[in-house]
C-alpha cells in the first residue's frame, strides 16, 4: 500500500530533537497532536484538549491482537515545500514496541490548509522473528459525551441506501468500508466525521486514486470514536516494512460541511476536483421514467409541449429505449429506422426548445445479450473466478480498467452525443461507484485492484469522449442510492442526489455534495417524485439544487413495471399549476449559481434545519421543519438593513440586519425568505443581476467610443499602426493579471479553456493581422463596411447553436445595428486595387463575428478571468508578426507621444476588451454584439463633434441616427428571467 508520495518521506532521521517535552508536540493555529512516551496522542482544538492520550496508531495482528504501545525514541522536523500544497512543517515521531516493532509516524501541516493533520505511518520489523499483520489502525480517537450528542457522516456505501448524515443512536456502529458492501454497491468519498455541538473531529485518506480502505463509527460508552483502518494480512519479516497510505485528522467546529470543504480544497490541489459545470447543467429536467421501460415514443413526444409550458429545459429519454443493457442497440419497436428514427427524436425535441438527454448505463450486461457472447474478455471476474452481479437489472458487471470496455463506451458515447445529437448522457447504475477487484486473466493486470483504482480513468474517459463530441455536453453521473465516489468528481459535470428515500436525503446529500464539488458545480435533487409528498420542490429550491420531475400527461402508462403511487404521475391541472410556480420561482433566482454557505448553520444540531446561500447581493435563507412556531436567526448578514420576503408567498415580513438578526415566523415544511439591502444602491438587486451585462456593454461602448475618438493620434504622431498591435497587446498584461489577482490566481488551467481563450485571442488578433495587410491593397471605404458587419455571424451562430431568443424591441434593434454599422463606415474614394482585399475582408469579418460567438460560448464553462488571460497570450504570440511586418525604413516615433501616449490610449482597448468578455459572460451575444458595435462609433462620433467640430456626412449622419435608435431599443428591450424556449 505504499506510493510514490511515502517513498519521498524522511523515514531516516535528519535532525533528531530530544524525547519528551515540546519536541513531543506536531501543531498549527488550530489543531494540535501530542505525543506521550508510549506513542499515544492527544488532540487540542485552538488550544482546548478534546481526548485524553489514546492509542490512535497501532498494528493490528493476525490473531486478533494489537501492538500499540510504542517507547517514543525521538523526532525529526523539517520544513518542506510542497509544489501541490506549499510551505508546511513535517514531524517525524519514532517510537519502539517491546516486540521489536519500530513506528514512524509523519505529521505534516501545510500552512494553506489549516486544522489538517496530514499523516503517514511506517511500522518495521526490527526484531528476529517474522509478524503476522492484519492490517493497521491510524486517527484513532475517541470524543467524550457531552449533552446533546453526536451527530456522524459517513461518505461510504450501503447496500440499504441509509443516510449520509445521522444522530448516533446508543447502539451505532458502522463500519463504513470503501470497499464493496454488496456485488454492486460500494465505494464513497473517503472520509468519516463525528460532531458534538461544539466540536468535532474527521478523517480519512487523501490517495489520488480510490482505496478500500475502512472508517469506522461507533458509539461508546464514554462518547464516540472514529478511525481509519485498513485491512493488509502480511507476514512481516525481519528488516521489512509496512507503510500505510496517507491520512488526515481534522478538528473543526459546525457540522461536516466544513471538514468536507478543507478535504476538497486539498485534494484540488492534488489535481482532482469538480469541472466548471457548462450553464445548462443548471437548467431544469423534464425524464420521461414517469412512463417506465415500456413507454411508446408517441406518449413522449405528446408530453413535450406540456415540459415546455412547465417551464422545464431538458427533456431526458430513460431507460427503455434500448434492447437490452450491454449492447445498447436501439429497440426498433419504438424506433423502427433505428438511428434515423433516433435523430428524428432528438430533433423533435429541439423543436419544442428542449435539450435532449439520453440515459445510458455503462458496465452492464445483461444475460442474452449479444456483448456477452462475443466479448464475454469484459467481464469482471472475482478470486474464484465468480461473475459479478448487478442487482437492479439482472446483469454482469465488467471490468473498468480493461481496454476494451473502455473502447466500447467511449464509441457508444460518440455515437449518442456525435452522431444522434444528444447533448448530454444521464450514466445510471449504482454499479458505477465502485467495483470489486478483478482476477480475469485475460486483462492481465498489475494488481487485481486495478479495477478499483482505474474506475475514475474510465469516467473519464467517457467524460473527454462526450465533450470532444460537444464541449458544451452536460456528463451526469448517477450512481443510484450509493455514497458519491468522490474520485468519479472530475468526469462530473451534474451529481443528482440518486434516488433519495425522503427529502432529508435531498438536503443533506446537497450540502455534502456542495461541499465537496464547490461552487460553479451542478447538484441536482433528482426527480420531485422521490421526495416526501411527491411534490416537495422546496428542499431543492432552497439548497440550491436543480429540479426536475417524471410527471406523465395527459394520463399515466398503462403498463407500470410496478404499481404506481396513489395517483400516478400524471400532471393533473392542480399540480400543474403547483409546478409551474415551482419552475417559475427556481428559474427567477437560480439559486444553484450562488454561494452556498454551508458554514453558517449546523444541520444537525440547528433548529429548525436551515440553509443559505448568498447571490447577487441578497441572502436566501430555506428552513424546514414538520411544524415551527418561534424565531429564526438570519445568519451571515452584510453591513446595513435588509428587506425580508417569503419567496413562495410573496410576502413580506419585515427587516433585520446583523446585529438584530432574528424574526418571528410559523410554517409547515418549509419557509423560503429573500434578503435584500435596503439601501438605496442597491434598491434594484432583483433586476441588478439579469441587466449586469449592460453595465459591462455600456463600459465597452464608453471605453471603446473614447478609443476610437484617440485612436488615429499614434499614427498621425509618426507612430506605425504594427508598433501600436504589439503596444496594445502588453496593454493587455495588467488588467489581465489585476482580475486573476482579484480572484486568487485562480486561472482554468484545462484544456478546453485553453483551447477557448487563444481561439478567441488569435482569431481576433489574426483579424487585426490581415487588417494591416487588406489596407495595403484595398480601399478602406469599402474594407472597414464589410468588416462591421461581423455581428452578423455573431447573430446567426447564437441564434443556431445557442438557440438564443429576443423580444420584438431586441429584433428590432438588432436589424436597425446591422443597418448602421456599414454606413458608419462607408465613404468613397478612387479605384480599386484588384479583388484580394474583398477575400480579405470577409475571412476578418467571419474571424471576428466567430470571436465574439466563442466568447460566449467560452463563458458557458470556462471564467472571464481565464478566457481574458488566454486572449491575452494570443495577443502577444502574434506580436512578433506585427513587429514584422513594421517598414522599419520610415522613421518612427519613439518619444512620450510615441509608444507611451499609445500605451495610454490602448489601455482603454484592453479595458474595454475585458468588459466585452464580462458582458458576454451575463448577456445574449445576439444583443451584446450588435450593441457594443454601434454604440462605440456612436460615442466616438459625438466626441469628435464636439471636441475636434468634425462634422460626419449624410451617410454617416443617417447610420449614427440608426445606431442610436437601435442602442435605445436594445438597452429597454425588457428582460424575460423565464423563457420557456430558452
Amino acid at each position: 500500500m505504499s506510493s510514490a508520495a511515502l517513498a519521498a518521506l524522511p523515514w531516516t532521521p535528519g535532525r533528531a530533537l530530544a524525547a519528551g517535552g515540546a519536541a513531543m508536540t506536531a501543531q498549527d493555529a488550530l489543531l494540535t497532536l501530542q505525543f506521550d512516551r508510549s506513542m499515544r496522542t492527544r488532540v487540542a482544538y485552538r488550544g482546548k484538549s478534546l481526548t485524553p492520550f489514546q492509542a490512535s496508531e497501532v498494528l493490528l495482528l493476525k490473531d486478533g491482537s494489537a501492538i500499540d504501545t510504542f517507547a517514543f525514541d525521538g523526532e525529526d522536523r523539517q520544513p518542506v515545500t510542497d509544489t501541490r500544497h506549499g510551505a508546511g512543517l513535517r514531524h517525524v515521531f519514532t517510537g519502539l514496541s517491546k516486540q521489536g516493532i519500530e513506528k514512524q509516524v509523519a505529521v505534516t501541516f501545510f500552512e494553506q490548509s489549516p486544522g489538517l493533520a496530514l499523516m503517514q505511518v511506517r511500522y518495521r520489523n526490527t526484531g528476529t522473528q517474522p509478524v503476522d499483520v492484519a492490517g493497521w489502525r491510524s486517527a484513532a480517537h475517541e470524543l467524550a459525551e457531552v449533552p446533546g450528542g453526536f451527530w456522524s457522516f459517513s461518505g461510504t456505501t450501503h447496500e440499504d441506501r441509509r443516510d449520509w448524515v445521522q444522530p448516533l443512536g446508543d447502539n451505532f456502529d458502522q463500519r463504513n468500508t470503501l470497499g464493496m458492501d454488496a456485488s454492486d454497491y460500494g465505494g464513497g468519498t473517503p472520509v468519516a466525521n463525528i460532531w458534538r455541538r461544539d466540536v468535532g473531529l474527521a478523517v480519512g485518506h487523501v490517495e489520488p486514486v480510490p482505496r478500500t480502505l475502512d472508517l469506522p463509527v461507533r458509539k461508546t460508552g464514554k462518547g464516540a470514536s472514529i478511525a481509519v483502518e485498513g485491512v493488509q494480512a502480511i507476514t512481516l519479516a525481519p528488516g521489512q516494512a509496512l507503510s500505510t497510505e496517507r491520512t488526515f485528522l481534522s478538528a473543526h467546529t459546525g457540522d461536516h460541511f466544513a471538514p468536507l470543504a478543507l478535504y476538497r480544497d486539498f485534494m484540488k490541489a492534488e489535481g482532482i476536483a469538480a469541472p466548471q459545470a457548462p450553464s445548462s447543467a443548471f437548467e431544469s429536467t423534464w425524464c420521461a421514467w414517469g412512463y417506465e421501460r415500456d413507454f411508446t415514443v408517441a406518449q413522449i413526444l405528446a408530453t413535450l409541449p406540456k415540459v415546455r409550458e412547465v417551464g422545464f429545459q431538458w427533456a431526458v429519454l430513460d431507460d427503455g429505449w434500448q434492447t437490452n443493457e450491454g449492447d445498447w442497440q436501439i429497440d426498433r419497436r419504438k424506433l423502427p429506422r433505428g438511428d434515423a428514427d433516433m435523430r428524428a427524436f432528438v430533433k423533435a425535441v429541439r423543436a419544442e426548445g428542449l435539450r435532449p438527454r439520453l440515459w445510458l448505463a455503462p458496465l452492464a450486461a445483461d444475460p442474452g445479450s449479444e456483448i456477452l457472447y462475443k466479448h464475454s474478455d469484459m467481464l469482471l471476474l472475482d478470486e474464484y473466478g465468480s461473475l459479478q452481479k448487478v442487482s437492479w437489472w439482472n446483469a454482469l458487471t465488467q471490468c473498468p480498467a480493461y481496454q476494451p470496455t473502455i473502447d466500447y463506451y467511449v464509441a457508444l458515447v460518440k455515437k449518442a452525443i456525435g452522431d444522434w445529437g444528444f447533448e448530454g448522457i444521464k450514466l445510471d447504475g449504482q454499479h458505477l461507484n465502485a467495483v470489486a477487484p478483478c482476477y480475469n486473466p485475460a486483462h492481465k493486470h498489475a494488481s487485481p485492484n486495478d479495477s478499483c483504482e482505474k474506475l475514475p480513468d474510465f469516467w473519464n474517459a467517457i467524460y473527454k469522449a462526450a465533450h470532444d463530441a460537444n464541449p458544451d455536453a452536460v456528463v451526469e453521473l448517477c450512481p443510484c442510492g450509493t455514497a458519491f465516489a468522490f474520485h468519479n468528481l472530475p468526469a462530473t459535470d451534474q451529481f443528482p442526489s440518486s434516488d433519495p428515500l425522503s427529502s432529508w436525503q435531498v438536503r443533506s446529500k446537497g450540502k455534502s455534495v456542495k461541499a465537496l464539488m464547490g461552487r460553479g458545480s451542478s447538484y441536482a435533487g433528482d426527480h420531485v417524485e422521490l421526495a416526501d409528498g411527491r411534490d416537495d420542490f422546496a428542499s431543492s429550491v432552497g439548497i440550491g439544487a436543480v429540479i426536475s420531475s417524471k410527471f406523465t400527461w395527459p394520463r399515466d402508462t398503462e403498463n407500470p413495471t410496478a404499481p404506481l403511487p396513489e395517483g400516478g404521475y400524471v400532471l393533473t391541472p392542480e399540480k400543474e399549476v403547483l409546478w409551474k410556480k415551482w419552475v417559475a420561482l427556481y428559474r427567477e433566482h437560480m439559486l444553484p449559481l450562488g454561494d452556498y454557505r454551508g458554514e453558517l448553520y449546523d444541520i444537525g444540531f440547528d433548529a429548525p434545519e436551515a440553509h443559505a446561500i448568498a447571490k447577487d447581493g441578497a441572502m436566501y435563507y430555506a428552513f424546514y421543519a414538520k411544524d415551527w412556531n418561534g424565531t429564526l436567526e438570519l445568519r451571515g448578514l452584510g453591513e446595513g438593513r435588509y428587506r425580508v420576503r417569503d419567496l413562495f408567498n410573496g410576502t413580506e415580513l419585515g427587516s433585520v440586519d446583523a446585529k438584530a438578526n432574528t424574526l418571528r415566523a410559523g410554517f409547515t415544511r418549509f419557509l423560503l425568505l429573500q434578503a435584500t439591502p435596503e439601501t438605496p444602491r442597491m434598491s434594484t438587486v432583483d433586476t441588478a443581476p439579469r441587466r449586469r451585462w449592460l453595465a459591462y456593454a455600456l463600459c465597452t461602448v464608453a471605453l471603446w467610443g473614447v478609443w476610437g475618438a484617440l485612436a488615429g493620434l499614434s499614427a498621425q504622431r509618426g507612430f506605425p499602426d504594427t508598433l501600436v498591435y504589439c503596444v496594445w497587446a502588453l496593454t493587455m498584461v495588467p488588467p489581465a493579471l489585476f482580475i486573476l489577482w482579484r480572484t486568487g490566481w485562480q486561472l482554468d488551467r484545462s484544456p478546453r479553456a485553453i483551447a477557448y481563450g487563444l481561439a478567441i485571442g488569435l482569431l481576433g488578433a489574426g483579424g487585426q493581422m490581415l487588417l494591416f495587410k487588406a489596407l495595403t491593397i484595398g480601399p478602406a471605404y469599402f474594407i472597414f463596411p464589410i468588416i462591421s458587419l461581423s455581428p452578423v455571424i455573431t447573430i446567426v451562430l447564437s441564434f443556431a447553436l445557442l438557440r438564443e431568443r429576443t423580444g420584438w424591441m431586441g429584433a428590432l434593434g438588432i436589424v436597425l445595428a446591422l443597418v448602421a454599422l456599414p454606413l458608419l463606415d462607408l465613404s468613397f474614394g478612387g479605384g480599386t486595387q484588384g479583388l484580394g482585399w474583398f477575400a480579405l475582408a470577409l475571412i476578418i469579418m467571419a474571424a471576428w463575428g466567430i470571436q465574439a460567438y466563442f466568447m460566449k460560448l467560452a463563458n458557458h464553462t470556462v471564467s472571464a478571468e481565464s478566457i481574458f488571460f488566454y486572449m491575452m497570450v494570443g495577443a502577444l504570440l502574434l506580436a512578433p508578426v506585427a513587429w514584422a511586418m513594421t517598414d522599419w525604413s520610415q522613421p518612427i516615433n519613439t518619444g512620450l507621444d510615441g509608444p507611451w501616449m499609445t500605451a495610454a490610449i490602448q489601455v482603454l482597448n484592453a479595458v474595454g476588451a475585458l468588459m466585452l468578455v464580462y458582458a458576454f459572460r451575463y448577456g445574449k451575444a445576439i444583443v451584446v454584439a450588435p450593441l457594443t458595435n454601434a454604440g462605440a462609433p456612436l460615442v466616438t462620433a459625438v466626441l469628435s463633434l464636439v471636441f475636434a467640430s468634425v462634422v460626419p456626412g449624410p451617410l454617416k449622419m443617417v447610420g449614427l441616427a440608426l445606431a442610436l435608435v437601435a442602442s435605445l431599443l436594445l438597452v429597454l428591450e425588457p428582460e424575460r428571467p423565464i423563457p420557456h424556449d430558452a
